[in-house]
C-alpha cells in the first residue's frame, strides 16, 4: 500500500474518531483492544475493565464516526492498518 494511501486511511479513521470523541470515551483504545484480542468482545471488555455492552456501544460509535462498518472485512482491515500506522507514529495511547 502506498504511503499516501495509508496516510489518507489514517486521517479518515483515527483522526476523525479522535476529534469526534468529545466525551473522551476511549473509542480508539477500545477498538484497538478489541482488534488485538481477535474481536472477542468479552475478552476485550475484561481487559478494558468495562461491561461488554459498553464496549459494543463504543465500537458502534467508532464505526459511526469513522464511517466504517466494523463487521465488513475490508473496513476492519482498513481501520486496523490506520490504528497500526497511528501507533507506529506515536499518535495513539
Amino acid at each position: 500500500m502506498e504511503r499516501a494511501t495509508v496516510r489518507g486511511v489514517r486521517e479518515r479513521t483515527v483522526y476523525v474518531v479522535a476529534e469526534g470523541d468529545a466525551h473522551d470515551s476511549q473509542l480508539l483504545v477500545s477498538a484497538r483492544t478489541w482488534m488485538e484480542r481477535d474481536r472477542r468482545t468479552e475478552t476485550a471488555a475484561a481487559a478494558l475493565h468495562i461491561h461488554p455492552n459498553t464496549l459494543a456501544y463504543r465500537l458502534r460509535r467508532f464505526g459511526a464516526l469513522a464511517d466504517r462498518d466494523l463487521t465488513s472485512t475490508g473496513a476492519l482491515a482498513e481501520v486496523w492498518l490506520a490504528i497500526q500506522a497511528a501507533g507506529a507514529l506515536g499518535l495513539t495511547d
